[in-house]
């Protein structure tokens, strides 16, 4: 499994948006998996509702390229990781939210759950090793 971390990869002669484009796009025969992270990095609400109701929310660059994602791979293979409150889109049912509280590292075991059903290999020992990491 080789990571893409569309923070850390950049090219020259490519936007952010086709850099990323260009890797959900290519076909190969390993099994593709997204994990999105949505954190509370900014306060939102709806227009009917005002101010008062306003809720935490992630960046739309992040709901933006969330949505690129779920075009390009399969909804089962896809795995959001979620601070707890943080709104969601509406229309966004069906897809794997992994809730956290305090920190993403929550997320794991059922993160690696689902990465295993998605075809990847991986061992119970691994969650550990991840966990001591982050």
């Amino acid at each position: 499994m080789e990571p893409y971390v569309l923070k850390i990869i950049s090219s020259d002669d490519l936007t952010i948006i086709e850099n990323f484009k260009q890797e959900i796009g290519m076909q190969t025969n390993s099994p593709k998996f997204g994990i999105v992270l949505l954190a509370p990095d900014d306060i939102g609400y709806a227009k009917f509702v005002g101010e008062k109701d306003a809720q935490p929310r992630a960046h739309q660059n992040v709901i933006f390229k969330m949505g690129m994602l779920i075009s390009a791979i399969s909804c089962k293979n896809l795995a959001i990781l979620k601070k707890q409150d943080v709104e969601v889109p509406l229309d966004y049912e069906g897809i794997n939210y992994i809730p956290f509280n305090e920190h993403v590292k929550e997320t794991l075991p059922k993160l690696f759950e689902l990465l295993n059903t998605a075809g990847f290999s991986l061992d119970t020992k691994s969650i550990f090793c991840a966990e001591s990491e982050i």
